[in-house]
């Protein structure tokens, strides 16, 4: 047979296994779906335990006969590492069911067979589910050949993703009543999560069951991480590299200084997140282990709130938050939950650089310096942490809000300068605070967490660069120069378009408030406005009682406010070409 003939064959026969392969993720997909969202009879579930089978068989016969394509046996192991290993994993599982199901059984002893069978069943369901996920992400280079603005890109990557939570979180089972939760509540709770907002409408630890704070946990890591920044993680690891439109992408969302660095950023990234959250999780599990004594809950318990804290979501399964009982003097458990969103604010590009300054073993003057946007952000965050903490603390000192005594009123005034840039968390009713200490969480919430990091707001170097330079206009210099280095003036611009299009969405959403609930205290949806575009989710005790329209602004608000009001609002104008040429100047009157 002549060579061309072969490699025809085998081009057909790829193309084919690919569609196979499509068609054996939509069915998991659906069998996911009905297995995790849908009360099922004994029945129902042995049917679709046989589908489930089908699927298994025919996902490793398809990955097998992938091997009658290959060109190069190496190559083919370096680009689909992770499809063979769920194939091997479904292999051994396939042969060794039992024990499979004896080591859930160990690992989850409370759950019944039948759950474990179930639990067993969704497992193998998430492998294949994961395998389509890296299918789909080694064609994601067509993202790059599409000619719309990265901003665009990434506004309908979030909201995909929204969608597609609000879709889980509207079916039956993820309820904690068996029955589906209005659409608009799920959208809401969706945006919420992803948007790493907090803002909630249902109470998470009663409204939903355990799948649903699975999902909620799930869309809050992505959301946090940012959909885009996981796709090209993903997309490095699966084909290798970066196209440089790609590397443009990612500059939008990430702010890093070099390209060359994108890379090896985005792998430091997943690492250290994952790194923090986990350590946050040991820590927090010692504090509260000599409260209770159900591991497995205990264990699902301190990984969701790590999570939420570090992505700075602010979802809790307390119905209180933090005000719980429980955790009144629990110093050790808030105090963890404030450092993780310390650092989940810093922004990853600041943490990168810190954490290779403590773990490089020569240092020298050179090597010690950190970046000036790194050294904004560690003494911007530092500042507004501390003024924050004593005018809260001064607005509030002679009530009983914060605390009986001066230790616990300076915690609660610390914990609520943290949590407002931009983390949602509450240690006191936000709603009994005075209206002096309002105004302060409203500005710090405003201002936010820092570029490139899991908080939201127009961010603390935006904030310095506005601040910085209407000091130096003041005194009249030109120039805006700080830690040896100048600001380019297009950084100006663009920090300065930042505050005053943040102002307009603030005043605008707010207007939409104020005429849809007119029975509520204009400070407080001015609050709630400010909360969702910072993705804070701080509440007045309001956004439990407005109305689906007033829900659904809220929801435009936090989309705004996630994927960065500059990169809405330029998504939505074709890019002019501006000609090279000048005309004479006039000045015009203004002030």
């Amino acid at each position: 047979m002549k060579i061309s003939t072969v490699r025809k064959i085998k081009t057909n026969l790829k193309i084919f296994l690919d569609i196979f392969l499509l068609l054996i993720g939509l069915g998991s997909s659906l069998t996911f779906i009905l297995l995790i969202g849908f009360p099922l009879s004994r029945l129902e579930e042995k049917f679709i335990s046989l589908i489930i089978r089908v699927i298994i068989y025919a996902f490793v016969v398809e990955e097998l006969l992938r091997l009658f394509t290959l060109q190069n046996f190496l190559e083919h192991i370096k680009q689909r590492w992770v499809e063979l290993l769920i194939t091997l994993f479904l292999v051994i599982e396939i042969i060794f069911e039992r024990p499979f199901q004896l080591v859930i059984k160990s690992v989850f002893p409370l759950l019944s067979f039948d759950q474990i069978a179930l639990l067993y069943l969704i497992i193998t369901q998430l492998a294949i589910f994961i395998s389509g996920i890296f299918k789909l992400v080694r064609h994601s280079t067509a993202l790059t050949r599409l000619k719309v603005p990265p901003g665009v890109i990434l506004a309908v990557s979030f909201a995909f993703l929204i969608l597609i939570g609000s879709g889980l979180l509207s079916l039956p089972k993820v309820s904690a009543t068996g029955q589906p939760i209005k659409y608009i509540d799920a959208l809401f709770t969706s945006t919420s999560a992803v948007c790493v907002t907090g803002l909630i409408v249902l109470d998470t630890a009663k409204d939903f069951s355990l799948t649903g704070q699975i999902i909620i946990l799930l869309l809050i890591q992505i959301g946090g991480l940012g959909i885009m920044t996981l796709t090209t993680f993903f997309f490095i690891f699966v084909s290798g590299g970066l196209t440089i439109k790609m590397r443009l992408l990612l500059k939008e969302f990430l702010s890093p200084d070099t390209f060359s660095a994108i890379g090896s950023l985005l792998k430091r990234i997943i690492f250290y997140t994952f790194l923090i959250e986990s350590i946050g999780a040991i820590i927090l599990y010692l504090s509260i282990k000599h409260h209770t004594s159900n591991i497995s809950s205990d264990a699902f318990f301190v990984i969701f709130h790590s999570i939420s804290a570090f992505c700075n979501a602010g979802f809790s399964l307390f119905s209180e938050n933090l005000m719980t009982p429980l955790l009144k003097n629990n110093y050790n458990f808030k105090f963890t939950i404030s450092l993780l969103i310390i650092l989940g604010g810093l922004g990853f590009l600041s943490l990168t650089e810190m954490f290779a300054f403590s773990f490089r073993k020569k240092r020298t003057y050179k090597t010690q310096r950190f970046t000036p946007t790194t050294k904004l952000v560690l003494v911007s965050t530092a500042t507004l942490i501390a003024l924050g903490t004593i005018l809260i603390y001064l607005g509030d000192y002679h009530s009983s809000v914060l605390g009986h005594n001066f230790l616990e009123q300076i915690f609660n005034a610390y914990f609520q300068s943290v949590t407002a840039r931009t983390a949602g968390f509450n240690t006191v009713a936000i709603e009994q605070l005075s209206v002096f200490s309002t105004i302060i969480l409203i500005f710090l919430m405003w201002i936010g967490a820092s570029p490139g990091g899991t908080g939201g707001g127009i961010k603390t170097t935006t904030f310095t660069v506005v601040l910085l330079f209407l000091y130096k206009y003041l005194r009249g210099q030109d120039r805006l120069e700080i830690y040896s280095r100048e600001i380019d003036y297009d950084t100006i611009k663009k920090a300065i378009a930042i505050v005053l299009l943040s102002i307009f969405v603030i005043i605008l959403g707010t207007s939409f408030l104020i005429l849809l609930e007119t029975d509520k205290n204009p400070l407080n949806l001015l609050f709630e406005v400010v909360s969702a575009f910072s993705t804070v989710g701080l509440s007045r005790n309001t956004t439990f009682f407005i109305c689906d329209t007033s829900k659904f602004v809220l929801v435009w608000i936090m989309f705004i406010g996630r994927i960065g009001v500059l990169t809405f609002f330029t998504s939505l104008f074709a890019q002019a070409k501006e000609y090279n040429y000048s005309l004479p100047k006039v000045n015009i009157n203004v002030g």
